[in-house]
């Protein structure tokens, strides 16, 4: 997951990988979020975008989008990967 934009422009990158333990958790989470949605072209001045890819054995997702579109599964997922408690 990358994180680019703000106000200096900094890009910041997060990586997780789910232990055997934690796998229906993280399925579940990556399920609920809609990756067919499409990403505006146009985040304004000072904006964060995100890119969020999942690769698992059977499938791989990726998503361009900018902070107004991150939904309440989308955030879920986003403090799962920085290790925040949601």
């Amino acid at each position: 997951m990358t994180r680019t934009g703000g106000i200096a422009g900094v890009r910041r990158e997060w990586h997780a990988q789910a232990t055997s333990g934690e796998a229906s958790r993280w399925r579940n989470l990556i399920e609920e979020c809609p990756w067919d949605v499409a990403a505006m072209a146009d985040a304004g001045a000072d904006r964060f975008r995100w890119r969020i890819e999942v690769q698992s054995t059977d499938d791989t997702h990726r998503v361009d989008l900018i902070e107004s579109q991150l939904t309440a599964p989308w955030r879920a997922l986003i403090a799962a990967v920085r290790g925040e408690n949601p």
